[in-house]
């Protein structure tokens, strides 16, 4: 099982003299302008640097292990006779010194930097979880971020003695507090992915979203059998961006017993993320469909239903995003239902107040704008959240390295 993450040497593979990394993923779920900046900044630093190291083996990506796989050839499972799976009772997280192993969704087999970006695989740098490494006196470590599959954050313990935490795109969760790295290190500036700091984002954690999810559907086939008709009837469609919700559909396929069906387009990351293909078998055998979230309205589902000829009497879609929070939105007409679930691959405002309180940094950068202004949310957080262009973060990280045949870039976030 492969714990690596990929880096591309992006001053060796820009072919016009600009940093290579333009991330537009379609993933997010607010625009990060900002972010997109930060990334291939970080990026580049790392890359640039590691010159001094490609002596060394690169560590080649082992299989990934097919654990707990929903095979999307098997046929439509019989679930009539059973109700779904009930929620397991949530772990209790202790301060403990061991780390557990990485699980299966964080898993990336291929690389999506190849896959999807285009990069040149000779321009890869690769990068093991937990495992720190040495840049010109600096130290790199990248850790779990708890987001899509493939997201880690860097810790940069730099020479002069200070220690800069970037999140980049995270969900913080009680079990970051066991990661050794974190009880051993002060952190002195966190960059902070804020894109929910605000305290009406409170939303659920990811089991408790998954487990609304799971309900409406129990309550829909309650529903269905009192009248004589069979669950299988019902198509299940869940929309995703390029890449993540994936805990969220195939937690929601393994629970209710049933195969997953892919769109092309999403099919091409989860042969890259599940090592496997979502979309060899016939869409009519499998009753779980992963569409792009802007195909989520009733005239589009209504004639996603009539293209499967029959297979299916009516749809129950559902749209996992943070965005959701608070709305209890649902749209129902004639043979369509879309539920809105509050599920996210980022920090609620409460997990990110507890982050930060956990780590005690001398100060956080936001990396996304904050609703409101960084004074509305100052209050809750045991440090002051500063401005980017307060502290002048270019000449505190970037001046750290030299960095040769590439343009001078605005200030990291």
């Amino acid at each position: 099982m492969s714990k690596n993450i990929g880096v591309a040497d992006a001053l060796k593979c820009d072919r016009g003299g600009r940093a290579l990394y333009k991330f537009d993923w379609k993933g997010n779920e607010s625009p990060r302008a900002g972010r997109v900046q930060s990334v291939r900044l970080i990026l580049s630093l790392l890359s640039a640097k590691m010159s001094n190291l490609r002596a060394q083996k690169r560590r080649a990506p082992s299989l990934r292990a097919k654990n707990e796989s929903i095979s999307s050839h098997s046929p439509r499972k019989n679930v009539e006779a059973v109700p779904f799976n009930m929620a397991t009772k949530n772990k209790v997280w202790s301060r403990v010194w061991v780390r557990e192993k990485c699980t299966y969704h964080k898993i990336v087999a291929g690389d999506l930097c190849v896959s999807r970006l285009g990069v040149n695989p000779k321009c890869i740098h690769v990068l093991t979880l937990d495992n720190t490494i040495r840049i010109e006196g600096d130290e790199v470590t990248a850790v779990d971020a708890n987001h899509c599959p493939g997201a880690v954050m860097l810790i940069f313990a730099l020479s002069i003695g200070k220690t800069v935490l970037h999140t980049g795109d995270f969900r913080a969760n009680p079990a970051m507090e066991s990661y050794p790295l974190f009880w051993n290190t002060d952190i002195h500036t966190i960059y902070l992915d804020t894109t929910y700091c605000n305290s009406r984002y409170d939303f659920p954690t990811q089991d408790q979203s998954l487990e609304m999810a799971l309900s409406l559907l129990r309550q829909k086939k309650m529903a269905l059998e009192k009248v004589g008709k069979k669950f299988s009837s019902v198509l299940i469609v869940c929309g995703t961006y390029t890449i993540g919700k994936e805990k969220f559909f195939l937690g929601m396929a393994r629970r209710v017993g049933c195969s997953v069906w892919a769109c092309p387009e999403k099919d091409k990351v989860l042969q890259a993320v599940e090592g496997r293909s979502f979309s060899h078998a016939p869409a009519q055998s499998c009753q779980l469909h992963v569409v792009p979230m802007r195909d989520l309205s009733i005239d589009k589902l209504k004639s996603y239903l009539e293209s499967l000829h029959g297979t299916f009497t009516e749809v129950v879609a559902f749209k996992p995003s943070g965005w959701e929070n608070g709305k209890n939105s649902t749209v129902e007409k004639d043979n369509v239902t879309i539920h809105g679930i509050p599920y996210s691959e980022h920090s609620s405002f409460s997990e990110l107040v507890r982050f930060v309180n956990f780590l005690k940094p001398k100060q956080v950068v936001p990396t996304v704008g904050i609703s409101g202004g960084i004074k509305a949310v100052q209050k809750y957080f045991p440090c002051p959240l500063v401005c980017k262009e307060e502290i002048g973060s270019q000449s505190k990280v970037t001046d750290y390295y030299s960095i040769q045949n590439r343009q001078q870039m605005s200030a990291v976030t």
